[in-house]
């Protein structure tokens, strides 16, 4: 019995033991296989595995766990497919208990040519896809009456034209819906091009159809002769129309223009400027001209031209010659430039300054501008005529003395004109009537002027006897009867110009500056004037050097100050040895 006993005991732990290994290694097992059964995917699919030319691909990318960051590498699609763009998805889920994650990209692509194209293999982290087959075939061809979902058109307002002549380039994208895109410009080689338009929108109706009208305008001068290849732009972009999208990559046409060389023949000199234009004309505006001119005297006039068809830089400056009768000084011109659907109109505005020197008719010259009329094909002249002034001498500076000289002319001539008259109306009546009335007037005027002349020379010595007490000199640098140099003087730049005309003109009969030797003082004066009608700063030794000039001449010319004083000084011989002016006016002796 214990024998039994102890063999049971002994015995027992052996099949319990096996059978426990057998479950581990069945636990095992179960626990392997669901991990077998969650590996790692990454599918690939589209919408439509078959699409036109242009149509938008929406490929769908699908992998069943967490990139943790990774990023999908889209490169290898560069090949034959545009990537537009794309979109990232995360999903994580727990249903009944079970935990599930996902990711998801939405890629937008265009294909670049017709054909079986592939979607190569993708990867991320270490899970790649399988190939993917896309069939691209052509798009749609447009018929004649029906122009499409959208469309280019480009033009040339000529196909032939001259060196620098205008011409312009219009280009228009008509799209039915919405367009969202880009347009690689047109280049124009060896030309000089202006942006008349930048993307115009705008409506049109085409056989029942409502475009979207998108509208450049160029204008374009070609610098250089020969054929001037004009490529056509490119559009590309996404047409959305009905709920459907489809990528475009539109070529406009490409356009040829002739450039002709500049016609030398043509041209009335060689050295005129090359200026083909629609239209050129010359005009000028005067700035308040006084019905009087006189020497020194400045008058203000600008000079217009308008051109269409030219641009401000190519439009010619305007500008005249001195000479003795005048001088000019030209202000900087001012351009502008309009711009217009039918081109670009350039104004240039040059304002000049003319300083009248000299009296008399000065004839102001024509101005001429040829250029080529590119409606007609043929040279013309712009003419802006010429202009007659009359210019009176200038005004004596004010002094008590010459208007003291001035008043028995101007009263014997009232009277001498007063007494024709009154002789002829007495002729008429009465012949007898004649003399007697002459003589009694001439007796009248010789009464007046003899009393008007003996006032003058008792206020003459007056003067020359103040100026005796005053100066042991008898002959001044300057004359007295104006201010100009005189270190008090309070002259304006202005002011001292216009004396000193009357300074020059009375006391040295210098009616023109141009009459001058002094060429400081020439200089002098040159550089006042430009202050005057050119606004140039004044220097300060400008005024000082023009007095130092005229101290010069009037020591040159050695004239005694007042001539008339002298000779009233001398004693007056008896009536009847004086032959005067008035005697022999008046015919007594």
């Amino acid at each position: 019995m214990v024998n039994n006993n102890r063999m049971k005991k002994n015995s027992t732990p052996k099949y319990p033991l096996r059978k426990s290994k057998s479950q581990w290694m069945m636990f095992l097992i179960l626990m392997i296989l669901p991990l077998l059964g969650f590996a790692k995917t990454l599918s690939v699919s589209t919408d439509r595995q078959t699409v036109e030319m242009g149509d938008i691909i929406t490929l769908i990318i699908q992998a069943d766990f967490q990139t943790r960051g990774s990023q999908l590498d889209l490169d290898r699609l560069n090949d034959q497919f545009e990537v537009l763009g794309r979109q990232q998805n995360n999903q994580i889920s727990i249903i009944n208990g079970q935990f599930s994650s996902n990711t998801q990209w939405r890629i937008t692509l265009l294909a670049k040519q017709i054909g079986e194209l592939t979607v190569p293999p993708l990867r991320i982290e270490d899970v790649e896809s399988k190939p993917y087959k896309i069939k691209v075939i052509p798009a749609h061809k447009k018929s004649t009456n029906d122009r499409g979902r959208y469309f280019l058109d480009t033009s040339l307002s000529k196909e032939k034209v001259y060196v620098q002549e205008e011409v312009l380039y219009s280009l228009k994208f008509y799209f039915l819906g919405a367009f969202q895109g880009n347009i690689r410009p047109p280049v124009f080689e060896n030309s000089l091009t202006v942006t008349l338009k930048e993307q115009d929108i705008y409506g049109k109706q085409i056989n029942g159809k409502h475009y979207t009208v998108y509208e450049w305008l160029y204008a374009v001068y070609p610098q250089q002769s020969g054929q001037l290849v004009i490529k056509g732009p490119v559009f590309s972009g996404i047409h959305q129309y009905r709920n459907q999208q489809k990528g475009i990559q539109e070529v406009a046409k490409t356009q040829t223009l002739t450039v002709l060389p500049e016609p030398i023949k043509l041209k009335k000199s060689p050295n005129d400027p090359w200026l083909p234009a629609t239209s050129l004309r010359l005009s000028q505006k005067w700035q308040s001209l006084p019905n009087t001119l006189r020497v020194g005297d400045s008058i203000t006039r600008t000079l217009i031209l308008d051109a269409q068809g030219l641009r401000a830089s190519q439009v010619p400056t305007l500008s005249f010659k001195n000479n003795a009768e005048f001088k000019i000084y030209n202000d900087q011109p001012i351009t502008e430039e309009t711009l217009t659907e039918q081109g670009i109109n350039s104004q240039l505005q040059q304002t000049q300054t003319l300083i009248l020197t000299q009296s008399g008719q000065i004839t102001l010259p024509e101005q001429q501008v040829n250029w080529f009329n590119t409606q007609t094909q043929k040279m013309e002249t712009a003419i802006l005529s010429s202009r007659t002034l009359t210019i009176l001498p200038a005004l004596n500076a004010p002094s008590s003395n010459t208007n003291n000289t001035v008043t028995p002319t101007t009263t014997n001539q009232e009277t001498s004109h007063t007494q024709t008259n009154n002789t002829a109306e007495n002729v008429s009546r009465e012949t007898s009537l004649l003399w007697p009335v002459i003589s009694t007037l001439l007796s009248l005027a010789w009464l007046i002027t003899l009393i008007l002349w003996r006032k003058q020379v008792k206020r003459l010595k007056a003067q020359q006897h103040k100026t005796e007490n005053k100066t042991n000199h008898p002959v001044q640098k300057m004359p007295q009867k104006h201010t100009l140099c005189n270190p008090n003087s309070t002259l304006t730049p202005r002011a001292f110009y216009h004396e000193l005309r009357a300074v020059l003109q009375q006391d040295h009969r210098i009616h023109s500056f141009s009459e001058l030797n002094d060429h400081a003082l020439k200089d002098a004066i040159n550089q006042l004037e430009k202050h005057l009608f050119y606004q140039a700063d004044l220097a300060d030794s400008t005024l000082a050097t023009i007095c130092e000039g005229l101290n010069k001449l009037t020591k040159k010319n050695s004239t005694p100050e007042y001539p008339l004083l002298s000779k009233l000084n001398s004693p007056c011989p008896p009536p009847s040895h004086k032959k005067s002016k008035l005697a022999s006016l008046y015919g007594s002796s």
